[in-house]
């Protein structure tokens, strides 16, 4: 399998694995073999319509289905994401080429364009492009700006985990925290707590010293409003964590 390395959103270089044409086209066929199944549902649901009531319903049932058969494949890649029930099956997922989730309108693009390298041409066009590409994009890739990935679930978690520290580390507030160890951190939050479940006088002269003393430690000028300054002490605490953690 070909991989390709992608520079994400968050500006760090990830390898993904290039699903294979092969794969693809089992995921199709596994669409496909729902909408057949779809198709004489449908019929037998007409024809018993017809056999009970008075009315054409299997003419009425039919255009549904033509409905249901274009947009068979947007409607499920909007809803999983990038994935239809054919993907899912074999872990394939459409992104973009950053590394994010392909957006509404990338996934209209990609659907557009069957109409061309999938049925227009009994998927030949879809093939030589994925086949002769380097990123194995046919045609509504190519102007969706998508790929199709052979999805690891495992790598995918970590990665996942990997982009939400990096986003995390991205909006730290407070940076100059070498002087603050686990102790301090772990009397904070209790001081905060126990403010919070008993707002009394002693309660908030605890909370008032210990906020002066990470002051002094750390540089750091905190709001003298007590609503304000909580959620400065918070924030210091999540920073610390995803610092240290």
């Amino acid at each position: 399998m070909k991989l390709i390395e992608l520079n994400t959103a968050q500006q760090v270089k990830l390898d993904f694995t290039l699903a294979p044409v092969q794969l693809r086209i089992f995921a199709f066929a596994i669409d496909y073999i729902i909408l057949i199944a779809l198709f004489y549902g449908i019929i037998f649901f007409g024809v018993f319509l017809e056999r009970y009531y008075v009315g054409d319903f299997i003419e009425t049932l039919m255009y549904f289905f033509v409905l249901i058969f274009f947009f068979y494949s947007l409607i499920q890649e909007i809803a999983f994401k990038g994935r239809s029930f054919g993907k899912i099956a074999l872990n394939l997922k459409i992104i973009q080429l950053n590394g994010d989730p392909p957006t509404v309108i990338q996934l209209l693009a990609r659907w557009m364009f069957r109409m061309i390298d999938i049925y227009g041409s009994f998927g030949t066009i879809a093939i030589l492009l994925i086949k002769g590409s380097n990123a194995s994009q046919r045609l509504g890739d190519l102007f969706g700006e998508t790929i199709v990935i052979k999805v690891n679930e495992n790598k995918e978690i970590k990665i996942n985990d990997f982009i939400d520290r990096l986003n995390k580390i991205s909006i730290i507030k407070y940076q100059n925290l070498k002087n603050v160890d686990d102790n301090i951190i772990l009397l904070l939050k209790e001081t905060i707590l126990k403010y919070q479940k008993h707002p009394n006088p002693s309660s908030k002269t605890a909370l008032e010293k210990i906020k002066k003393a990470i002051s002094k430690r750390t540089n750091i000028k905190f709001s003298d409003e007590e609503h304000e300054y909580i959620i400065e002490l918070n924030q210091l605490i999540e920073d610390y964590i995803t610092q240290t953690r």
